[in-house]
């Protein structure tokens, strides 16, 4: 992504407007409310692995391939 001005920021073709300081707390006190989902760790980050490693060859492969768009021959 790209800053376009204070209030957005573009991704691919759409600029997405920025949230206030009210709207990123409000979005942060609802993270922190959800138990099924915490943030994760530190330490649970550090111990990623890229999909490439830890998947099945097969379905790296089938999740990654690119598919034709809409309208091509």
């Amino acid at each position: 992504m790209t800053e376009t001005s204070s209030k957005t920021v573009r991704a691919g073709i759409a600029a997405i407007p920025l949230l206030s300081d009210q709207e990123e707390a409000a979005l942060q006190a609802a993270i922190a409310q959800d138990p099924d989902n915490p943030e994760l760790t530190d330490e649970q980050i550090a111990q990623m692995r890229p999909a490439r490693e830890a998947l099945p060859p097969a379905l790296y492969a089938a999740l990654t391939r690119r598919r034709p768009k809409v309208g091509d021959g």
